[in-house]
């Protein structure tokens, strides 16, 4: 049993549909955000799976700030599964996770975090998914070196499932995500002292604070929107 399954979607209402065919866990709550801005994608979510919560935003909330809404509006579960709408999961593999998973501070990957359950206790110890990494990439990466910085072992635990990837900008103008990855991979920079693999600092900005310090600048999701 997954107590609570959260999919984050954009757009590609077809793989979202592929995605939620693929489960074949039982799940206490199916929780999808839908991104588009439009309801197109909560709709089709509803019409594949009836039992799943639509969350329908105003506007892109990005991956960081959809990961973290699904981890604070089921705060009482033990962990949490999230998954990007591309995936398709291979016969038995949410089942091999949710049986993997301990009440101990950990991420289980199925495939990066593209598929993960992260617990509880994970979250105690290494924070929220820092926002700032907005509206997409290096919020992943950014919470591995977290989670080795603190001693919470990421398990990587791959199988036969499926990840399109890349999708994301797709129906958005390629310049949008060339503008907003090179702003990502700034800040990452900024924050550890060091690109990814050249990290420095063993704190957020080498200021000696916990690795779970961040504080949102509203000035990076205002100019990284798409």
């Amino acid at each position: 049993m997954i107590q609570v399954l959260a999919i984050p979607v954009l757009n590609r209402p077809d793989l979202l549909e592929a995605c939620l065919r693929s489960i074949d866990e039982p799940v206490e709550r199916l929780v999808v955000i839908d991104n588009s801005g439009s309801g197109e994608m909560g709709d089709r979510a509803s019409e594949t799976r009836p039992d799943a919560l639509i969350v329908d935003p105003p506007a892109n909330l990005g991956v960081a700030a959809s990961w973290n809404l699904a981890i604070k509006s089921t705060a009482d579960a033990p962990w949490w599964c999230i998954v990007n709408a591309d995936m398709a999961f291979a016969p038995g593999s949410l089942a091999r996770l949710a049986g993997a998973m301990t009440d101990a501070p950990e991420v289980r990957c199925l495939y990066e975090f593209g598929a993960f359950g992260i617990t509880a206790a994970a979250v105690e110890t290494v924070g929220l998914f820092d926002e700032n990494f907005h509206p997409i990439y290096c919020e992943d990466t950014d919470y591995r070196y977290r989670c080795g910085l603190a001693g919470v072992p990421v398990i990587d635990m791959p199988d036969d499932s499926t990840h399109v990837g890349s999708v994301s900008y797709v129906g958005n103008p390629r310049a949008d995500n060339g503008r907003t990855y090179p702003s990502n991979r700034r800040y990452y920079a900024e924050k550890w002292g060091g690109d990814i693999g050249r990290e420095t600092f063993t704190s957020p900005f080498g200021a000696g604070g916990s690795v779970a310090d961040w504080t949102l600048r509203l000035s990076r999701v205002r100019d990284n929107r798409w």
